[in-house]
């Protein structure tokens, strides 16, 4: 159960590479900026897309640059005079605040829990719900790296339904699948597997092959953890079929390593040793 936090990943999440080159292509954005507004979107964007790769201390630097940007903004007449401008700029200084609190989310974990709450108290002023949907699903997260299931679950459930009301598919999906693998490391195997059902459907209808192959990888573990492991390889096999029609080198490699897990399981040692050798 305490290595459940290594198991949270972002459905964007992109290589160095292109993070390299989208992070460019936003400094030049920034650079060519004219107003402070502006600014502040483009250095919470930069941070948020820091955070999405784990660059914890680049996302805080350009948190702390938008969080002075965002205070002198809310300390200006020209925004005080504009109640519109003056939440604008609330939700954009919450949006600082909260990728700030996101930088310590690895480590530093009650900072995080305290500082995402004093955000949450923001975005309810503002009536931010996307901002609410995203603060209850890394309070979620938070609360599973301190192994605190139970609370993990409170507030993954408060984002999906934040994400439910808002009508965002792929984030629905995204956190049926984390409350799936919070369930798992709880051991309530049979809520887990009807979450991660859900996650499937929706990954299904909205087409995306990648995260249908996570979903069926994780079916696959659940199914492995409750030894039932017939249907733990049938799912693996048909995130195999999937990988290998995407040329998929990474998710083929998983795959036949979670096939050789559960084989291992199940005392069919040969198959195990092949499934790992090809997954090498």
């Amino acid at each position: 159960m305490k290595h459940l936090k290594l198991l949270f990943f972002l459905l964007f999440f992109c290589c160095g590479n292109i993070l390299a080159q989208n992070v460019n292509d936003l400094g030049r954005q920034l650079h060519l900026a004219k107003s402070d507004t502006a600014r502040l979107r483009l250095l919470n964007t930069i941070s948020t897309a820091f955070f999405n790769v784990y660059e914890y201390d680049s996302c805080k630097e350009y948190a702390e640059k938008a969080l002075q940007l965002s205070q002198q903004l809310l300390s200006s007449t020209m925004v005080n005079e504009n109640p519109e401008y003056t939440l604008y700029c609330k939700n954009l200084w919450a949006k600082s605040l909260e990728n700030l609190a996101s930088s310590f989310m690895a480590i530093h974990t009650q900072t995080a829990i305290d500082s995402f709450k004093n955000v949450e108290k923001i975005y309810s002023e503002t009536g931010n719900k996307d901002g609410l949907a995203s603060v209850f699903q890394k309070l979620g997260e938070t609360y599973a790296n301190q192994n605190s299931y139970e609370s993990s679950l409170v507030y993954l459930n408060k984002s999906l339904k934040q994400y439910q009301q808002i009508g965002n598919r792929t984030k629905i999906a995204y956190l049926y699948y984390v409350i799936a693998l919070t369930q798992r490391g709880m051991a309530k195997y049979g809520d887990a597997l009807e979450n991660n059902l859900q996650a499937l459907a929706i990954a299904r209808e909205i087409k995306d092959s990648s995260f249908i192959i996570e979903c069926l990888l994780a079916n696959g573990f659940i199914y492995m953890l409750a030894k039932d492991f017939s249907a733990a390889l049938k799912n693996q096999e048909d995130a195999l079929i999937i990988a290998r029609a995407l040329n998929d080198s990474d998710n083929i490699a998983t795959t036949f390593s979670d096939m050789g897990n559960t084989n291992m399981r199940s005392g069919r040692l040969d198959t195990a040793f092949k499934n790992f050798s090809t997954a090498l």
